[in-house]
Order: C-alpha cells, then sequence, then structure tokens
C-alpha cells in the first residue's frame, strides 16, 4: 500500500504487537474485543506518528498524559525501537519530499538551473528578483548591474 499510495507507514500496530509481546500487563485498548485504544495506546501510538514524522526519539518530555512515568517512558521506547531502528521498513525516507538544484552560468548573467529534488509533485521557483517559474529546469536572466547577489528558493510541494 505505501508504495502505491507513495506515502511512508506509520507502524503503530507494529508498536502495539512488540508491546502487547513484551510487556502483557500492558493492556493498550478500551477493555477486551475493543478495537480503540485506551490512553496507554493512545500514547504509544502518538509517539510511533512523533518517531517516523520527526526521525528521531522523544526526549526531555514532560507530558505524559496522565500515565505514570514509568509507563509512559516504556511506551516511548517500545515506539523508538519499532519505529527508529527499522525507518526503511516503514519507508519512512522513501517518500520523503527534498527540495535540491544545481546551477550552470552562461553569458555571465544567466543562469540555467537543473532540479535534482525528489518526492515532489509541484515546484516553484524564485528567482529573488520577482520573477517565478514552474519549470523544471528553468534558465534565468538575472541584473547583476543593479544587484550583486540573489537568494534563490526551490520550493517543492508533495500533494
Amino acid at each position: 500500500m505505501s508504495n502505491a499510495t507513495d506515502i511512508p507507514l506509520i507502524p503503530a500496530g507494529e508498536c502495539f504487537k512488540a508491546s502487547t509481546k513484551t510487556n502483557q500487563n500492558m493492556f493498550l485498548w478500551g477493555n477486551y474485543m475493543d478495537i480503540h485504544p485506551n490512553t496507554k495506546g493512545s500514547y504509544l501510538a502518538a509517539c510511533a506518528f512523533y518517531n517516523a514524522l520527526f526521525k528521531q526519539p522523544i526526549i526531555n518530555t514532560s507530558i505524559l498524559a496522565g500515565l505514570t512515568d514509568a509507563d509512559a517512558t516504556y511506551l516511548r521506547n517500545q515506539a523508538e525501537t519499532i519505529t527508529l531502528n527499522n525507518l526503511s521498513d516503514w519507508f519512512i525516507d522513501d517518500f520523503t519530499p527534498t527540495a535540491n538544484f544545481d546551477y550552470t552560468i552562461s553569458n555571465n548573467s544567466t543562469l540555467n538551473f537543473t532540479n535534482s529534488s525528489t518526492n515532489f509533485d509541484e515546484l516553484l521557483w524564485d528567482f529573488g528578483d520577482g520573477a517565478t517559474s514552474i519549470l523544471e529546469n528553468p534558465s534565468h536572466l538575472f541584473d547583476f548591474s543593479t544587484e550583486d547577489s540573489y537568494t534563490i528558493i526551490n520550493s517543492i510541494e508533495e500533494l
């Protein structure tokens, strides 16, 4: 499903499974036969989302959502172990949009841009002089007689 939609997975279910295997007393649902998480389950899922989105552990948080420090620490550790130790399994980096470009100069004032951005649906070039372009690899003539430098921005958007 991840490859079909170009969207990374958030391994909340895998975190639930690992947490339950590791500590069978850590009940994560409202009650037996219920598919809705309780506070512990919601906290574990939120930690998995945080880890996947920011690709880093949750550190120095005082947000415990009413849980004991021990339970919150256990759940954060479970989410970090499953999510951060297996980023490639969840396609976390496979679909992350990244803006990047190279350029060459011709005629001392024309820059030819080569877009090397990845995983984007739309892009917008801002040449820093009021002009913009939506072309993949634009060229732009700069007036260096009025400005000696320009800030060029290659913005990408993932839809």
